[in-house]
């Protein structure tokens, strides 16, 4: 049964993406979100497996991705991130947005994350445990 471990993108000045959207979300929501987060991926490890609908795998162009979904008050949270090909087995979480009606916001997030993805590919220093785990904001 695989335990990943979780990381964030890190931007050319080392801040955790997904710490940047935290902070840039009010005040009353950073915890919530930050715990609604945690808990899945904990469950995803506790079950040894990522299950849609809390987890999508894309086809074509975006098939290495995995989209992560959550809703917190009828908004739609989707968090984008790839397995990690290096061991213990990872999963990266490269960045986060909303979705309504086939619509993200922010605009561009695939290609985002597609492009964060291939930034870790060809340097690791991109990326760090994730911020999940720690209480900072």
């Amino acid at each position: 049964m695989p335990t990943w471990t979780f990381w964030d993108y890190v931007d050319n000045n080392g801040l955790s993406q997904i710490q940047a959207w935290l902070d840039a979300s009010p005040m009353a929501k950073r915890e919530r979100l930050r715990s609604k987060l945690l808990a899945i991926l904990q469950g995803a490890n506790a079950v040894g497996r990522l299950k849609y609908p809390r987890f999508e795998v894309p086809e074509g162009r975006y098939r290495n991705l995995i989209v992560i979904r959550f809703e917190r008050n009828k908004v739609a949270y989707r968090i984008f991130a790839c397995y990690g090909n290096v061991q213990p087995p990872a999963i990266w979480l490269l960045a986060c947005g909303t979705e309504s009606n086939d619509n993200y916001r922010p605009t561009g997030i695939w290609d985002t994350a597609m492009q964060r993805r291939a930034d870790i590919l060809q340097d690791r220093t991109r990326v760090r445990p994730t911020c999940l785990t720690t209480r900072n904001s």
